[in-house]
C-alpha cells in the first residue's frame, strides 16, 4: 500500500515516467504484477486519460512490430515440440499452443497477420480442433493430462482398456502432422522478413501523429522530452 501510494503521488506529477513501464506490466503473465500495474493505470488515468491511452496504443503496436504472428507461431511451435517429444509434457505443449490458437481465432487486424491466417489458417484451424478433440476424450475418459515422462507414442494392440489413451494419442500425432508442415513453410518465410513496411505491420502507429507521449527514454524530470510527432 505504502509503494502503491508513492508511485500514485509521483504519477500525479511525473506521469509519464510511470505511463510506458506500466503499460509493460499490465501485459504480465504474473497475475499480481499485472493487478498492480492495472490499479496505478487507473490512477495514471483519472488525470492523464490521453496519455495513457496513447501509451497503451503504442507499447501494444510495438510488441506487435517486434514478433509477428511468423515468429510467435515458429517459436511456439519450437517450444511445444520440445515439449511434447522431448519431455512427455502435454500440458505444456498445450498451455504454449493454446494462446496462439485463441489470437488467430480473434482474427488479423493488419494486412501482414491476414496474410499469415490465409496461408496458414485453415490447417491451424485443423490442428486446433485436434488439441480440442484431445482434450475431450481425455477429460471423459477421467484421466489427466500428461505434464512428463518421456513420449512414447501410439502402441497398436493395446489392451481395449487402453483405448481412449490411443484415441487421444492418435489426435495428438495428428495435429503434429499439420503443425509440422506449418512450421516447415513458415521457415522458409523468416529469412524474407528482413524489411517491415508498417503499413502493412502496425497501420496505427503510421497514423499516429501529436502524441502527448514521449519517446521512450526521452523524459526529464524537468519535464522535457521529445514527444511523438
Amino acid at each position: 500500500d505504502m509503494l502503491h501510494n508513492l508511485l500514485s503521488r509521483l504519477g500525479s506529477r511525473h506521469p509519464q515516467a510511470l505511463v510506458y513501464p506500466l503499460s509493460v506490466a499490465v501485459k504480465s503473465p504474473k497475475e499480481e504484477r499485472r493487478k498492480a500495474a492495472e490499479s496505478l493505470m487507473q490512477v495514471l488515468q483519472q488525470h492523464s486519460g490521453p496519455l495513457v491511452d496513447q501509451a497503451l496504443l503504442v507499447s501494444g503496436e510495438l510488441i506487435r512490430v517486434a514478433i509477428l504472428w511468423h515468429e510467435q507461431w515458429h517459436e511456439g511451435l519450437e517450444d511445444a515440440s520440445r515439449l511434447y517429444f522431448g519431455d512427455g509434457n502435454v500440458r505444456g505443449m498445450l498451455d504454449t499452443l493454446l494462446p496462439l490458437h485463441v489470437q488467430l481465432a480473434a482474427g488479423p487486424t493488419t494486412l501482414r497477420e491476414a496474410s499469415f491466417q490465409q496461408a496458414f489458417g485453415r490447417e491451424l484451424d485443423d490442428a486446433h480442433e485436434l488439441l480440442r478433440r484431445y482434450e475431450q476424450v481425455i477429460a471423459e475418459s477421467g484421466s489427466t493430462v500428461p505434464t512428463g515422462g518421456g513420449f512414447h507414442g501410439t502402441m497398436p494392440g493395446r489392451d481395449p482398456r487402453h483405448q481412449a489413451q490411443s484415441d487421444a494419442e492418435a489426435a495428438l500425432n495428428q495435429a503434429w502432422d499439420l503443425y509440422y508442415n506449418v512450421f516447415r513453410r513458415i521457415n522458409k518465410q523468416l529469412p524474407q522478413l528482413t524489411m517491415l513496411e508498417l503499413q502493412y505491420v502496425s497501420p496505427h502507429l503510421l497514423n499516429a501523429r501529436n502524441l502527448e507521449l514521449a519517446v521512450p527514454g526521452t523524459y526529464r524530470v524537468d519535464r522535457t522530452a521529445v514527444r511523438i510527432a
